[in-house]
């Protein structure tokens, strides 16, 4: 369940490669996973991917392939025209490749490179969209980039202790084989601290930055439980969430959280205007005791509007 795509069935099939006690001692096991998930909204989605690490984990790869039919609600890009109370139908068709390689360059420091090349069609419901501002409907990207990781986790799925600062830069190319030229900038900072044996504080912070001709669906979107994705899109975005856990006893928890963001076209321009603040309660339940693997129920406000969602893995 979520507010972006409607309640449905979802197929998540995870298979964790055995490692020895030595290996298991420096990384986490290598993961191949595939999914697929249907919507009461008419969105489907499938696709496989590869998480491995290698050489004590001095090599982190990760590897993505999936196509997606996703019915979307536009309300417009940018801050001031997100206010508008309803959207039309922004109908998406996506074939997703993209592999990532990490390098440790130092003690929890990683610098790798990515490329990641998408096949898009765009359509739009009675009374269309402006195309100046959502550039072409149809369109392929092709691009590379440098990332940036430190990541001194003590779980990759819930952690406790330690921190994720991630720093990723992407540069579609017509001379890669796409249709535009743009540029991406995404930082994002994950800490958490362990307060008390079952009580653990997450903070999340992120920023994103887009130029050149942008494609619509490369926007940043925003992440706030409360708000469908669609609800404030634009070229620059800042966000803020924190979250209390609580683990209250054998495989159950709860949580609280609380976050808002900023969004607009440029970093220099955006407002608090329309701020948009999510906050709510949620229920853990521990699937996977070995990996921290939680199924989760959150029931979030967002503006006048109340939403619900259920999902495996924590939201950050």
């Amino acid at each position: 369940a979520d507010p972006t795509l409607g309640s449905g069935l979802a197929v998540h099939g995870m298979y964790f490669h055995p490692h020895t006690a030595e290996e298991a001692a420096t990384h986490p096991p290598s993961l191949t996973a595939a999914f697929g998930m249907r919507t009461s909204n008419g969105s489907y989605v499938a696709g496989v991917a590869q998480t491995s690490y290698w050489d004590a984990d001095r090599w982190r790869f990760t590897g993505l392939a999936g196509y997606g039919h996703l019915n979307l609600d536009f309300f417009g890009s940018g801050a001031p025209s997100a206010s508008s109370p309803t959207g039309v139908r922004w109908t998406v068709d996506a074939a997703v490749l993209q592999p990532t390689l990490y390098y440790r360059i130092a003690p929890n420091w990683y610098l790798g490179a990515q490329f990641r090349y998408a096949d898009v069609r765009q359509t739009f419901g009675v009374g269309g969209a402006d195309p100046t501002t959502t550039g072409p409907a149809d369109v392929r990207t092709s691009g590379a980039g440098v990332l940036l990781a430190r990541d001194t986790r003590d779980n990759k799925f819930a952690a406790h202790d330690g921190s994720l600062l991630e720093l990723y830069s992407l540069f579609n190319r017509q001379g890669l084989g796409g249709d535009v030229a743009d540029n991406s900038i995404d930082l994002r900072y994950r800490k958490y601290l362990s307060l008390r044996k079952d009580l653990v504080l997450a903070t999340d912070l992120q920023a994103c930055a887009k130029g050149g001709d942008v494609p619509l669906f490369d926007y940043c979107f925003l992440q706030l439980r409360g708000y469908p994705a669609t609800r404030y899109i634009g070229r620059s975005m800042l966000l803020a969430q924190t979250e209390l856990r609580w683990h209250v006893f054998g495989r159950e928890g709860m949580v609280g959280f609380l976050g808002a963001s900023v969004v607009g076209h440029r970093f220099g321009v955006i407002t608090s205007r329309n701020l948009p603040v999510g906050y709510g309660v949620g229920v853990r339940y521990m699937v996977l005791e070995d990996q921290r693997i939680n199924l989760r129920i959150d029931v979030a406000r967002g503006g006048n509007s109340q939403a619900v969602y259920l999902s495996v893995t924590e939201a950050f």
